[in-house]
């Protein structure tokens, strides 16, 4: 059994970290940090659970604040003290660097798929190590879309019930968060704080078309328990809290230009749900620093043909 503690938001006085267990039963687990006094804080995690578990799956993300500046270490252990997990959290700085002193560095990648990292499964921890030791460790990872393939590695079960779906689609996410092994981007996860933006494999491709390759999405009443329990699973695992937020002297905006799309079949079509258009627009406007737009596909590329 496993218990995994990343990193994910960050502000200029906090940070949230993200702990997931796949034990069965009432997790006994504490979480231990540093307030901005120096002061131990301890924290029960029982009855932080963010939502209901999938199946003997728990989770919980909890911000912490007010932080001292720079890194420090939080470590989950049980109640008898026994340490379960640990990770490296800090708040973002408030400005660039000056000249001389540490970059301000942020990774952004997309589209992990377990099948094609099996050939070598620990490259991607090699990488990171490689970028960490060349002096460029992350701040911040911004990871726009694809972070996991339900629709190839779930086995394109057909189901009619969302209980029947969890199991399926929620172990590509077990796999790909480090809960079984290399390959993952846990490695990815642990360095700096995270955003996230789903795309369409954390449905299934081309979502919310029907897609030829999954059976599923042929029929309705399979394809909507589906991609109601992906959205659940999003929301377990690469929750956005903050989609507009400032760090070094620049403003981003993450959007999700998939969950609330709309089919190509309907009468308005949309990438965005209008207030979030108008949410972006505005942010756009009202800039007085570099702006930096995070997207899960760009906006302008050519059509796609007929199939």
């Amino acid at each position: 059994m496993t218990v995994i503690a990343l990193p994910h938001e960050a502000t200029e006085d906090s940070a949230s970290v993200w702990v997931g267990c796949d034990e069965p039963g009432p997790p006994d687990l504490v979480l231990h940090w540093t307030d901005e006094n120096g002061n131990d804080q301890p924290m029960p995690l029982q009855g932080e659970q963010r939502s209901a578990p999938v199946g003997d799956f728990h989770y919980w993300l909890i911000e912490l604040k007010p932080l001292p500046a720079g890194p420090q270490e939080v470590t989950v252990t049980t109640t008898g003290g026994n340490h379960r997990a640990s990770v490296v959290i800090q708040p973002l700085p408030a400005d660039l660097p000056a000249a001389g002193e540490d970059k301000f560095t942020v990774l952004v990648g997309s589209c992990f798929s377990r099948k094609g990292a099996a050939p070598n499964p620990p490259a991607i921890g090699q990488a990171i190590d490689a970028v960490v030791a060349a002096g460029h460790t992350p701040h911040m990872s911004v990871l726009c879309g694809d972070q996991v393939y339900v629709d190839d590695e779930s086995g394109n079960p057909v189901r009619f019930t969302p209980d029947d779906y969890w199991p399926d689609l929620s172990q590509p996410y077990l796999d790909a968060w480090g809960f079984s092994g290399d390959p993952s981007i846990e490695a990815i996860l642990r360095h700096g704080a995270s955003w996230f933006t789903p795309d369409d494999h954390e449905w299934w491709n081309n979502f919310p078309e029907w897609a030829p390759l999954v059976p599923t999405t042929y029929n309705d009443c399979a394809a909507q328990p589906w991609a109601y329990v992906a959205r659940q699973l999003i929301a377990a695992f690469q929750p956005t809290e903050r989609r507009q937020f400032d760090a070094a002297g620049l403003s981003f905006y993450v959007a999700d230009t998939r969950s609330v799309r709309t089919s190509v079949l309907t009468s308005q079509r949309q990438l965005f749900d209008p207030a979030v258009l108008s949410d972006v627009q505005n942010w756009i406007a009202a800039l007085a620093t570099p702006g930096i737009l995070v997207l899960a596909q760009p906006f302008f590329q050519d059509e796609a043909g007929t199939l």
